[in-house]
């Protein structure tokens, strides 16, 4: 408890903690069972870098820039191994925390002297407010419910503990909380990139709220240099690293593979974060198109309906599209909104920047996906701050009770819609029929729920749905482990030689995607062509060296060959991977084998 004890020195700061964790565990009491889903099947169910969390060489590989999630991630593991309920309480307990760290920090601003002079009412009302606008507003759920997602949800941790602990120190000259501060940020350098821009945050609390203060110049630079001096880890970590960081763990099948320890120039670096190569979006139509999604995120702030794990969102072509410029137009007018109130009104003016500083990560440099909900959960901490002090503007003067009824009863329906929203991530079945129905001309929902079916045995509804993926985009690259999906459910129906031919569109459409090696082996040993089939495994643990299930299958070829010393060695190669081969099975060759 020492983190709330020394932020405001104040018992009602516990009450409000306990306040907060109420609400926040009973808005999301209904997740605590909610499946592993998206990239959590990547990045834990068949990830084996999370299985032992004392192998620090292992986890660095697989997560590199994102160190602290997947030290998370293992210690979950190792806690209650696939057990989804420890890993929603992690998530959960840190957005209660975030939530608290909003309330501190809005009290800490709300005493800086260029704000102290407003004349606000009691801070800790208004911040208790902001905290609880954070926490139960719904666009938070995509960060908290989606267990992958606490990559942001604990970067945000380590952002805000650092400016929290950072105003304190400005606020009472205190150095040990200026090495908090320096302390979590260099921890939030290693959870997840967004954390890139917070040495400019710190600049930006610097400038909006000790801006009017008599120090000398060269003393505030000297109190932002040390977080400067940090923006060097993540790109340097990310070359270091190979440019693996989490995406290629999550992504193995849109990426060649390439060793672990393969070293890229640092000048490389904004290749690697552009996370998507040039020819699928490029640069400058990801760049038109974010100025409708950032118009998109504002209207999510206000209105937060028609919440989508999967936009199907067009892309801007030309600056002449009307919805481009006038999107252009809306946001330098709100930019430069925030640079003029910065005198006049510091907290409105550092929520309005804080919106386009915090979104600019994911805003310039090209992703996969034009649009996210989870990119909004730390942009969320300028808007909780600008809804609360704005109502304040507009009504706390006037009738400050007519202010906390406005105020609550936004919160209120925010609490609503968010354990609404949690419903739909029940499992993956129901999170992708959602957004089937919101994005019914998109290839992904289709393809993902059709893999849910298909884990869940549900073969006719899997093969539906993997038609319709396939029929929308036929050739697209994407579709490769569409093909190969259904080829494994044409093998489960005995339909050989249509699975065939899926599994060498796959290989034809993506000749490095090891997934549709490994399947097209299966059914050559269906078939009894035992070499081809071999050919295929080798082939697949070529191109991934950690493909645990190739291995089971290639000892099974093995095996069947009568090659028992190669069949074993591949067993336990796919143990030591942490596939839980049968031991009677091991048993049994070794016994085959002494005989």
């Amino acid at each position: 408890m020492w983190p709330i004890k020394s932020l405001t020195k104040s018992t009602e700061d516990f009450s409000v903690f306990l306040i907060l964790s109420v609400i926040g565990v009973f808005i999301y009491s209904n997740t605590f069972h909610s499946s592993f889903v998206f990239d959590d099947l990547a990045a834990i169910v068949e990830n084996p870098a999370i299985r032992n969390l004392a192998d620090l060489h292992t986890l660095w590989e697989a997560f590199n820039t994102r160190l602290i999630v997947g030290l998370s991630l293992a210690l979950n593991y190792g806690i209650g191994k696939q057990d989804v309920f420890g890993y929603h309480l992690f998530n959960i307990s840190i957005h209660i925390l975030n939530a608290f760290l909003v309330y501190c920090f809005a009290i800490l601003t709300l005493k800086t002297p260029a704000v102290l002079q407003r004349n606000f009412p009691d801070p800790r009302t208004l911040g208790f407010f902001a905290g609880l606008v954070f926490l139960t507003h719904p666009l938070q759920t995509e960060a908290v419910t989606y267990i992958w997602q606490r990559a942001t949800s604990l970067a945000t941790f380590f952002y805000l503990l650092s400016l929290v602990f950072y105003v304190r120190s400005r606020l009472q000259s205190s150095a040990k909380a200026y090495g908090v501060s320096l302390l979590a940020a260099g921890l939030g350098m290693f959870t997840k990139e967004i954390t890139f821009t917070l040495p400019p945050a710190v600049a930006l609390v610097e400038f909006c709220f000790f801006n009017s203060s008599k120090e000398k110049k060269n003393k505030r630079i000297l109190l932002l240099l040390p977080f400067f001096l940090m923006l060097p880890i993540i790109p340097l970590t990310m070359a270091g690293g190979g440019g693996e960081s989490a995406m290629r763990l999550l992504r193995p099948e849109v990426t060649p593979h390439h060793s672990m320890n393969q070293a890229v120039h640092w000048t490389h670096w904004l290749d690697i974060t552009k996370g998507v190569e040039k020819e699928k979006i490029p640069r400058r139509e990801y760049m038109l198109t974010q100025f409708n999604v950032l118009r998109t995120y504002l209207r999510l702030f206000f209105l937060p309906v028609n919440q989508n794990i999967d936009y199907d969102y067009p892309k801007s072509r030309s600056f002449a599209e009307p919805h481009t410029w006038i999107s252009f137009l809306l946001l330098a007018s709100l930019l430069v909104c925030g640079l003029k109130l910065i005198k006049k009104e510091p907290l409105a003016a550092f929520s309005i920047l804080w919106f386009f500083l915090t979104l600019s990560v994911e805003s310039l440099i090209s992703q996969k996906e034009f649009i996210f909900e989870h990119r909004l959960y730390l942009p969320m901490v300028g808007f909780s701050l600008f809804l609360v002090i704005m109502t304040c503007k507009l009504f706390g003067g006037k009738n400050k009770r007519l202010m906390s009824f406005l105020l609550i009863l936004i919160i209120f329906s925010y609490s609503i819609l968010t354990y609404q929203r949690n419903f739909v991530w029940k499992d993956e079945v129901s999170l992708w029929s959602d957004a089937i129905r919101k994005s019914p001309n998109k290839l992904r929902p289709y393809k993902n729920r059709g893999s849910a079916y298909q884990r869940k045995g549900d073969l006719d509804q899997a093969l539906s749905d993997f038609n319709k993926a396939i029929e929308l985009q036929p050739d697209n690259p994407d579709n490769t482990d569409t093909y190969s999906n259904r080829a494994s459910v044409y093998g489960m129906k005995g339909l050989l030689d249509q699975a065939l031919a899926d599994s060498n569109r796959a290989i034809q459409l993506s000749p490095e995607f090891a997934e549709a090696y490994n399947n097209r082996a299966i059914l050559y040993k269906k078939k009894g062509r035992l070499d081809q089939a071999l050919s295929n495994l080798n082939k697949a643990i070529e191109l991934k060296p950690d493909f645990a299930i190739a291995y089971v299958n290639r000892g099974s070829v093995y095996g069947t060959k009568g090659l028992l010393n190669q069949a074993l060695a591949d067993y336990n190669k796919a143990r030591e991977l942490g596939f839980a081969v049968d031991p009677q099975l091991i048993e049994r060759l070794k016994k085959a084998m002494e005989n």
